[in-house]
């Protein structure tokens, strides 16, 4: 009897330890700061992507769109999303885009990433790979 009871209380134990070390799990895994003012404005590719003409807006209050569209043929897209500015001047942003052609117009989920640093903007992470790399200045 009494060694079911001790089974029983190292179980009852371990059960406490489990959920009090998952409920001491780092909540905040998100390392946002403060949007920078430098950021919040439009974006003109300058450099990159030769295809594509581009250009994104971005908020204070944490919102943007954007526009893409290929110089040679009748392809666009537009983009809503919310975005994070990182500590490590990543800018994380999450949303829909609508892409249209001649034939068709279709709406998906998009997630875009930049990096902000020396007064400029780079895609590292797009839909579209031909996308990555592409530099953007302030007008």
């Amino acid at each position: 009897m009494k060694k079911n009871i001790m089974s029983w209380m190292t179980i009852m134990l371990m059960a406490v330890l489990c959920v009090g070390l998952v409920s001491c799990s780092k909540d905040d895994d998100d390392d946002s700061v403060a949007i920078p003012s430098g950021l919040v404005g439009t974006w003109y590719k300058t450099s990159g992507a030769s295809k594509y003409s581009m250009s994104f807006s971005f908020t204070s209050a944490g919102t943007g769109t954007g526009n893409v569209s290929h110089n040679n043929i009748i392809s666009k897209s537009a983009f809503a999303f919310k975005f994070s500015y990182k500590s490590n001047g990543e800018v994380v942003c999450e949303g829909t885009r609508v892409m249209s052609d001649e034939d068709k117009t279709e709406t998906t989920s998009a997630n875009l990433k930049f990096r902000y640093s020396s007064g400029k903007l780079t895609f590292t992470d797009a839909p579209n790979t031909a996308w990555v790399g592409a530099v953007f200045e302030k007008d």
